[in-house]
């Protein structure tokens, strides 16, 4: 479940993860980090990310 809610946040959705096919939606947080395990960073920045702002 954690999985889940931190691709949730970023918003992200796994449509069928042995593809690695994703559905792209509106982030829960304007800025977000993640590192990665090869020492990489992925960055998801929503810009003007609001209730009112919500489309990507």
């Amino acid at each position: 479940m954690s999985a889940w809610l931190l691709f949730t946040a970023s918003g992200l959705y796994p449509v069928n993860p042995a593809s690695g096919n994703y559905m792209i939606g509106s982030p829960l947080y304007a800025r977000m980090s993640l590192r990665l395990a090869n020492g990489n960073t992925f960055i998801v920045d929503a810009e003007n990310n609001s209730a009112k702002n919500m489309y990507i």
